[in-house]
């Protein structure tokens, strides 16, 4: 991962009449950034017919045309089955995916004005509870050979090296790439971490179908009674109960919005999960790998600064609420049916 030096919190004119000319708008007046994720940041552009959301993903993102144009189209039928998402926008060409000649690779889509709710926010979880479960009912098979990603089902990471890691690095330089606390968190927890990785990747993986694989809060809008179910990026092969865990996960230590969660999304009609504390693998898998991503981001003396800006919270939110065995299995224990 590295810093993307062409990320300004506002467009140039060069790159907003490249965009233009690319998705066939009369004119871009400004774009203003107005989220930054970790594979890429988003822009709104003002063109005359009506505000754009133009995505620039960053370098490293796997997205090819053809994946943008196959994820496209299962948004479509899910949006057709009753998930609200916004539609992509093509470019003056027919195609989704827009590349400039300097490399840089550009989606846009529907601006759709609604603000991101809070992380912990229950009703929102409950509503995308609801839309996992339709996605779910779906059952879209996957194609021949297809795998659900380690990312969601293995996490072997040699984490008492990486405390020992962010340690030495509390001592190189008159800024420490390391905060004191998050130094002394790893080191406390490094043991615990390494366990949870090998219980998670010892998990069974489960029946494959189609599904959106990034369901949180954050990838939500809400405006007034409508909410949209953004970021499909990383549909493809998953698992529905792992992908109830991925969401259940936040409420670990909110039972009772971890059982209003799970309730709403069987009564959407969505299948049942395994007992015990297997529902949170890919939860797990997905905290552990993305925590060890940001650190190596920190760690990183060639990582620029919006990167770093980035990462740093991230990784003291994560090793507080990466939970323990005992935390996982009394949740397990709270969504377990009676």
């Amino acid at each position: 991962m590295r810093d993307e030096p062409d990320l300004p919190d506002a467009l140039d004119p060069q790159t907003l009449s490249w965009l233009a000319a690319a998705f066939g708008w009369p004119a871009a007046a400004t774009g203003t950034l107005v989220q930054r994720g970790a594979m890429g940041a988003t822009y709104r552009i003002e063109t005359p017919t009506g505000p754009v959301a133009a995505k620039r993903l960053f370098d490293w993102h796997p997205l090819t045309e053809e994946l943008v144009d196959w994820m496209a189209r299962f948004a479509d039928r899910c949006r057709d089955a009753g998930v609200p998402s916004p539609r992509a926008l093509p470019g003056r060409d027919g195609r989704l995916l827009q590349a400039a000649d300097n490399g840089a690779r550009w989606r846009c889509l529907d601006w759709i004005d609604g603000a991101v709710p809070d992380r912990l926010d229950p009703q929102a979880a409950c509503w995308l509870a609801e839309q996992a479960a339709v996605i779910h009912r779906m059952a879209e098979p996957v194609g021949p050979g297809a795998e659900l990603h380690p990312w969601y089902r293995r996490s072997d990471l040699d984490w008492p090296r990486m405390a020992e890691r962010a340690a030495a690095a509390r001592h190189g330089g008159a800024r420490p790439a390391i905060s004191a606390d998050v130094s002394a968190q790893l080191t406390l927890r490094a043991e615990e971490l390494a366990a949870l990785g090998r219980w998670a990747g010892s998990v069974g993986t489960g029946d494959l179908i189609v599904t959106h694989n990034d369901l949180k809060v954050q990838n939500t809008l809400v405006a007034g009674n409508h909410r949209w179910l953004l970021d499909w990026e990383q549909a493809g092969p998953g698992v529905s109960w792992r992908e109830v865990g991925l969401i259940g996960i936040h409420f670990v230590r909110d039972h009772r919005a971890l059982q209003a969660i799970c309730g709403a999304y069987r009564e959407a009609g969505g299948p049942g999960w395994p007992h015990g504390r297997s529902l949170f693998a890919t939860g797990v898998c997905v905290w552990l790998n993305f925590l060890w991503l940001q650190l190596e981001v920190l760690l990183d003396p060639a990582a620029g600064h919006s990167d770093r800006s980035f990462a740093a919270p991230i990784v003291s939110g994560l090793l507080a609420d990466i939970p323990g065995f005992a935390e996982l299995d009394a949740a397990a224990v709270a969504v377990r049916p009676r």
